[in-house]
């Protein structure tokens, strides 16, 4: 029996086989040795991913006690660029055969005294570490590499940790006419829309021999009637030298600053403005709260402060004339043609010192067979200023009388003037 030509070439001629797989032999040999080669000529690749850390802690100025948060964050720390970068990640640090985060830490600690204290940002300063403020908390993962390979060790260090603070800083506040706490309630005068009331001066006194820092006053809830005065001499406000800190106006025991504030209502569509003539009611009152906030020299927050204000905010008189309320005209325009015009006039009657000003939010004619120029919706009217519309009514064909409604910001905000259609009655 002859031997099949299948057979002959991959089963019983022993060269044929080595010749078959030769190309695929050497070439997995050489794959395995480029990796190999690789793994050796680039051991950073051999190397396990990493926990990579956020750290952070409080350092304090040991004589003046200013606190300063650090964190290994360049996005949150105050680095300048003489403080190398570190990545903070596990390893053996301490030497105690374990790795966990007390290693970070401790690495951490050392990065704080070998080279962010001696930095610019910190350096001829005396610094210590808030006791239980150094944390790390692993928000990633690190991968060795030749650009960013493993940190290597920092020396040791020899960090001061802060004592307890001792401060009888205590924030008191006073101003003419403010209730006793906890009310604090201060009233402004009535003010018209668009003025000002006399400022009131709002004294701030630490009654207390440890100093504090005045970090925010605030009026809260967005709204814009209460002014205060930044630029008055005897502000509470940062000095250029605490500014550049970053830290709040420091009051000495027995200090005082003060706060100058105005009650400057203005127009807004959902608060309400009272007449002068309508004494009693409360529905205009302009309430906002303003907080104090303060701090020891340490960092310690002292309980906030919060004065209630209150102001009725005055708006003007809304007059309108013709004081009937109707408009007519004395003749019945041909077809397609329209009547000669009638005035309206609207005004905001009253003197300055006892009105405020009047904002027409919207002036409507209707239906279209009128027409009334021009438009004065946003117009605001100061005590004793007027505006001028003309109406004319076009012929159409029908018989519907018409109208023009005003809506203010007054206290009568809606007047609605009837336009008689001439089809139904002409003036007399």
């Amino acid at each position: 029996m002859g031997i099949s030509k299948q057979l002959r070439q991959y089963r019983l001629v022993p060269g044929l086989p080595i010749q078959r797989r030769l190309p695929l032999v050497l070439f997995t040999v050489a794959v395995v040795g480029w990796a190999t080669g690789c793994r050796l000529d680039h051991p950073f690749r051999a190397q396990p991913p990493n926990n990579r850390y956020r750290c952070d802690a409080l350092v304090r100025d040991a004589s003046t006690h200013e606190p300063f948060r650090i964190s290994s964050n360049p996005s949150f720390s105050p680095l300048t660029a003489d403080v190398p970068q570190r990545l903070f990640v596990l390893n053996d640090w301490n030497g105690d055969g374990h790795s966990d985060v007390n290693d970070v830490k401790a690495d951490w600690r050392r990065y704080i005294f070998n080279k962010l204290l001696p930095s610019a940002r910190f350096a001829g300063r005396t610094w210590c570490v808030e006791p239980g403020s150094i944390n790390c908390t692993a928000n990633a993962y690190f991968y060795p590499t030749e650009r960013t390979p493993f940190p290597s060790a920092l020396d040791a260090e020899r960090l001061v940790t802060c004592p307890p603070e001792s401060s009888d800083a205590r924030l008191e506040v006073s101003a003419p006419g403010l209730t006793p706490a906890p009310d604090y309630r201060l009233n402004f005068p009535d003010t018209p829309i668009g003025q000002s009331s006399l400022v009131t001066t709002i004294t701030l006194r630490n009654a207390g021999t440890g100093s504090l820092r005045v970090n925010s006053t605030d009026v809260l809830g967005g709204y814009h009637d209460y002014v205060i005065d930044p630029l008055a001499s005897g502000g509470c406000q940062p000095t250029e030298g605490e500014l550049g800190r970053g830290v709040g106006h420091e009051l000495a025991g027995g200090a005082t600053c003060s706060l100058r504030v105005q009650f400057r209502p203005e127009y807004r569509s959902v608060a309400a403005e009272c007449d002068r003539d309508d004494t009693m009611s409360m529905h205009c009152n302009r309430g906002a709260p303003l907080q104090i906030m303060s701090e020891t020299l340490g960092g310690s927050t002292l309980l906030p402060i919060t004065l209630n204000f209150n102001g009725r905010a005055i708006g003007g008189r809304l007059v309108v004339v013709p004081a009937s309320l109707e408009i007519c005209f004395p003749t019945v325009p041909t077809s397609r043609a329209c009547t000669e015009e009638r005035a309206i006039t609207i005004r905001n009657d009253g003197a300055r010192s006892t009105t405020g000003n009047i904002t027409i939010t919207s002036a409507v004619v209707f239906p279209s067979d009128f027409f009334a120029t021009p438009s004065l919706v946003g117009t605001t009217l100061a005590p004793g200023e007027f505006r001028t519309v003309r109406v004319r009514y076009c012929e159409r064909g029908d018989r519907n009388d018409g109208g023009y409604r005003v809506n203010s910001s007054g206290v009568n905000p809606t007047v609605n003037i009837a336009i008689i259609n001439p089809n139904n009655r002409t003036c007399p």
